[in-house]
């Protein structure tokens, strides 16, 4: 019920928000001020980035959750 000025990330209608489906889709933005929220992603560009940080943990209030990244897909609008 509180405003975030970053933004909330959240997880795709289609997608199953209580068994996190193996493809699931967070959408969200990156503020240019700062690098918040999904800023850290834009490591993902190169090997280094990878190795850095090759997981991610997702807490929801269905349970938590670890994803291995294999691959990322950047679209810039």
């Amino acid at each position: 019920g509180k405003k975030e000025r970053h933004g909330v990330p959240f997880v795709d209608y289609r997608n199953d928000v209580k068994n996190l489906d193996f493809n699931t889709v967070v959408y969200g933005h990156n503020m240019r001020s700062d690098d918040y929220i999904f800023g850290m992603l834009e490591n993902y560009r190169t090997i280094d980035g990878f190795e850095m940080a090759p997981v991610i943990e997702c807490n929801t209030i269905y349970g938590d959750f670890t994803w291995f990244v294999y691959a990322v897909f950047w679209h810039r609008l």
